[in-house]
Order: C-alpha cells, then sequence, then structure tokens
C-alpha cells in the first residue's frame, strides 16, 4: 500500500487535501483519511501498528492513532520498492515479552536491510513511537506555542507603543 500520511485520500488527484494510507493503485481508489483508518480498527486496542508505506510517520498520524495502539512503527520518507524485510523482521512481531524492544529491533532490522544496498537504494527512514507520550508532547507544544504567542504580542505592543502615545498625544492636543 502507499501513504501520504497526513496528506488526504485523493491527493493524487486532488492537490488541496493531503492525509491517506492504502492506495494501490490509482485505477482502484481504495484508499482512506487517517481518521477514517483509525475509525475502522478503534474497536480493537492494538499493541502495535507496523506502516509498509511511504510518507507515515508524522505528528498528526500518530496523535490522530494514539487511542488505538500503543506503539506505531513507520516512516517518515519512501519505503522503497523491497518494503519492509518481512523475513528478518516478522520473529519480534511475535514475541510478547520485551515488546518495546523486539520493535526496536524491527526498526534496526529495517535500516540495516537498506544500509547493505547500493546507490540510490541505499536510504531507509524508519521510526518507533510510543503513543502513551503523544498527549505530554501535545500539551507542551500547546504551552510554548501559546508564550511564544504571548511573547510576539509583548515585543509588538512594546515596539508600537511609542507611536502609539504619539498618536494619542497628538488626536488629543
Amino acid at each position: 500500500s502507499h501513504g501520504t500520511g497526513w496528506l488526504p485520500k485523493n491527493y493524487h488527484t486532488d492537490e488541496r487535501t493531503y492525509k491517506s494510507y492504502g492506495l494501490d493503485n490509482q485505477a482502484d481508489k481504495n484508499e482512506m483519511n487517517i481518521d477514517e483508518l483509525q475509525q475502522a480498527i478503534q474497536k480493537i486496542h492494538w499493541d502495535f501498528i507496523c506502516f509498509d508505506a511511504c510518507y507515515m510517520a508524522d505528528v498528526e498520524v500518530a496523535y490522530q492513532l494514539k487511542d488505538t495502539t500503543d506503539y506505531l512503527l513507520f516512516s517518515q520518507g519512501e519505503i522503497l520498492f523491497d518494503g519492509l524485510p518481512y523475513h528478518q523482521i516478522f520473529s519480534y512481531f511475535l514475541e510478547q515479552k520485551n515488546l518495546e524492544q523486539n520493535l526496536k529491533k524491527v526498526v534496526d532490522e529495517f535500516v540495516s536491510f537498506y544500509q547493505q544496498k547500493k546507490g540510490v537504494q541505499k536510504t531507509a527512514t524508519y521510526s518507533l513511537v510510543k503513543t502513551k507520550e503523544l498527549k505530554n508532547l501535545a500539551e507542551n507544544f500547546a504551552s510554548l506555542l501559546k508564550k511564544k504567542v504571548l511573547s510576539l504580542k509583548l515585543k509588538v505592543f512594546k515596539n508600537c507603543l511609542p507611536l502609539l502615545i504619539t498618536t494619542i498625544l497628538k488626536v488629543i492636543f
């Protein structure tokens, strides 16, 4: 399957919105937005979700799926034609003990698999995200953003204050 991460379905035909997963070819149009994927799989809480699709590893996708799974495995970039090296990683998916360590091994094996290639094939990005940390990330980011916006507003006000006072004095007198 192909992914566009937070790029919506119909990305290939409608360039206004992007956030989809599942397009195998442009003829069948079997793709869904990430919120549709989340709704389709939410009845079960998953230990992990592993994407063998391009561009799925962004914070928006992770946040959308945070209540559906404990871990996400996905790529920020393209996954080349060979996809995941299932022959090397499948046993890690089956092991229940030390799940997080085993999922880290999946990431390592993926990167190692592509690092052995030559030329343009020698490229790989793959990540493991623990979804329970995403709520804190969102809260901290929102707090930081509020502080920066407030700081920016104060700077703008401070820089404009002399002009504002001068203008008021001219109007009054």
